[in-house]
């Protein structure tokens, strides 16, 4: 089935190599650019042996524990412990991509000639661009992220655009991806005439629908690829009393438990009949942000480096287990 062959679709996959199937430039004077969301659609934050630790689902979990302790005056609605604790994790636990094929589907399409371009919500440097945290070096790590899990883009020069990074990175900096995509092809970063069909994978329905309604309005053919891998492993997997306690051991000690000392652990906790899972989340939010906030780790101005360094030895100085 051929690109040209599709004015404007949606298409469920479960692999990513379905995308080269369906995304082919068959033109030699037109251009096919594909965008691919990053963040826990390409790559993912958690991973089995951590219950998804910092992953979409542990995620959702926090920013409702936060919005909880908040409404109690337990924590102060300022606090960016959800920028903090994320960018802690994601720089403790390294990222994993999401599955074999993404990188190796990456480069079979940009040997086609296909202009691969990843999207992230991050933004690139400075004011909000980690989950409301102010801090630098946002875009120099989300390239080292990519290139560990072994995705590696063609730096096909393009006119200088705010949100672009090394030519091949969106960062949008929580604006919506059909507005930026619209921004840049409106600074003409891209002309619409030049390109035979526009991609997009995302694990969000919403998302590709706001994007194939842009491609649409502007006569773009396009194809999106609505890919939930990570979202589906994370359904079966996710474990927020796992998490919780890699969480504990990452503060304290600076490392993970192994899968028996994790299950050890749980056999503990289950014998504390007065605490819920619930429960001993909050107060592990609730310490890491003190710490956090008595060091003055939501005050940035550094590199993500810096944080993640001045992050680590405060947690190992003052971090002491609510079950403990």
């Amino acid at each position: 089935m051929s690109a040209t062959a599709v004015s404007s679709s949606k298409i469920n996959i479960h692999d990513f190599g379905a995308v080269a199937k369906h995304f082919q430039p068959t033109s030699k004077m037109k251009k096919a650019l594909l965008l691919v969301d990053f963040d826990e659609t390409m790559i993912r934050s958690g991973h089995p042996e951590t219950g998804h630790l910092g992953g979409y689902r542990w995620r959702m979990n926090l920013w409702k524990t936060v919005d909880i302790l908040v409404e109690r005056k337990e924590i102060a609605k300022d606090h960016c412990i959800l920028g903090a604790l994320t960018l802690y994790i994601i720089k403790a636990v390294q990222v994993a991509i999401a599955q074999p094929e993404v990188a190796t589907t990456i480069k079979e399409l940009q040997s086609s000639g296909v202009h691969v371009m990843v999207f992230t919500a991050r933004g690139r440097s400075g004011e909000n661009s980690w989950n409301g945290m102010n801090i630098n070096g946002i875009d120099a790590m989300t390239e080292q992220q990519m290139h560990q899990v072994g995705i590696h883009l063609e730096k096909k020069p393009l006119k200088l655009h705010e949100r672009i990074h090394k030519c091949s990175m969106i960062f949008c900096q929580n604006i919506s991806k059909d507005k930026i995509i619209k921004d840049i092809f409106d600074k003409n970063i891209f002309n619409k005439d030049e390109i035979e069909i526009l991609g997009f994978v995302d694990d969000s329905p919403e998302a590709i629908d706001k994007v194939k309604g842009f491609a649409e309005a502007e006569g773009i053919p396009f194809t999106g690829f609505l890919y939930k891998a990570i979202r589906d492993i994370e359904e079966v997997e996710y474990d927020l009393l796992k998490a919780t306690i890699q969480l504990v051991n990452l503060a304290t000690h600076g490392c993970l438990l192994t899968p028996e000392q994790v299950e050890t652990e749980k056999r503990k906790f289950s014998d504390q009949k007065n605490v819920t899972i619930d429960q001993f989340f909050q107060e592990v939010v609730k310490k890491i942000n003190r710490i956090f906030v008595d060091n003055q780790l939501y005050e940035a101005g550094e590199n993500v480096d810096q944080f993640y360094t001045r992050a680590s030895s405060v947690l190992a100085k003052n971090f002491k287990s609510p079950t403990s």
